[in-house]
């Protein structure tokens, strides 16, 4: 009603565009991309609708870039926070409103949004007009999110699935997929999610493809790939919650070593670990600021400063 172009992601679309029956896929929110242009037009229709807002920079943390908002309806569990917005408490669905589709884990970044709203099509959703990305464009932008929620430890053999669907459903130029990875310096991450939906589910990658990723890639980078499975996507799913400020820096300094692997040059390796050097934006760095202010504090009651 508001006239805003919107674009339906990931489940939203698949379901009822991809999937034989919406029921079928399973989803915890909503991610719609908007131009950047009518992001905060989008978000002021959010809230209009009773939706709250939970925003954090891009700056912080791992420093996501494609969204910094998520909104969801305030209801009886509202009171109930996290610390990280994108973490939903409740069964409650959220909605993402997206930028862009730029996708950043410790300052390892990939953008396949060039050229998406160009090469999109009108579709109708639920009775309503959305635009739907290229073919090409919804598997590349499938694949490189399966990749990086590889790296942030949340990997979904949904999202596998959802990958292995797409290739065997829709009418894809294969060679205009892999020329489009190429140009956004994404062929390691189609390789591996294509990989993987081969091994796991039959996904009916033509055998030239994968060949030619293969190919694309150095030899260390597709050895690794070659050696992923089922079983390093079960674990990343079942690491153990930190619970101390020693974890948290153990895990950021792993984080950052498997991510520092899938940046292609040594400045983009460097990108990554300038990350930890930058201790003050990190989540990590900042529970340790409150611990030593905490600590601090009560040093100056007991010896009667304050």
């Amino acid at each position: 009603a508001a006239g805003i172009e919107t674009m339906v992601l990931k489940g939203g679309y698949l379901a009822f565009q991809v999937y034989p029956d919406p029921a079928l896929r399973g989803m915890s929110d909503l991610d719609l991309l908007f131009q950047p242009a009518a992001l905060s037009a989008a978000e002021a229709v959010l809230q209009s609708l009773g939706y709250e807002g939970k925003h954090k920079s891009a700056d912080e943390g791992p420093g996501i870039v494609k969204h910094t908002s998520t909104y969801k309806r305030a209801g009886p569990d509202a009171a109930i926070s996290t610390p990280n917005p994108y973490l939903s408490t409740a069964g409650d669905r959220h909605v993402d409103p997206h930028g862009s589709l730029e996708e950043s884990w410790f300052g390892l970044r990939v953008d396949v949004t060039p050229g998406i709203w160009q090469r999109s099509r009108s579709v109708t959703l639920v009775d309503q007009p959305v635009r739907a990305m290229a073919d090409e464009d919804l598997l590349l932008h499938l694949s490189v999110h399966l990749v990086y929620h590889l790296l942030m430890s949340k990997p979904s053999l949904v999202q596998l699935y959802d990958i292995a669907l797409v290739s065997q459903t829709l009418p894809l130029n294969w060679e205009m997929l892999a020329a489009r990875a190429r140009d956004r310096q994404a062929i390691p991450f189609l390789y591996a999610a294509l990989h993987l939906a081969s091994n796991i589910y039959g996904a009916p990658i033509p055998a030239r493809t994968l060949a030619g990723l293969h190919d694309a890639c150095s030899s260390r980078q597709a050895q690794r790939i070659e050696r992923m499975g089922l079983a390093d996507v079960v674990q990343q799913t079942q690491r153990p919650p930190l619970v101390t400020i020693r974890q948290r820096l153990a895990r950021g300094i792993s984080d950052r070593r498997e991510t520092a692997q899938w940046a292609p040059t040594v400045a983009g390796k460097w990108a990554v670990w300038r990350t930890a050097v930058d201790i003050g934006k990190t989540d990590t760095g900042k529970l340790l600021g409150e611990k030593i202010s905490s600590a601090q504090l009560f040093s100056r009651r007991r010896t009667g400063s304050v």
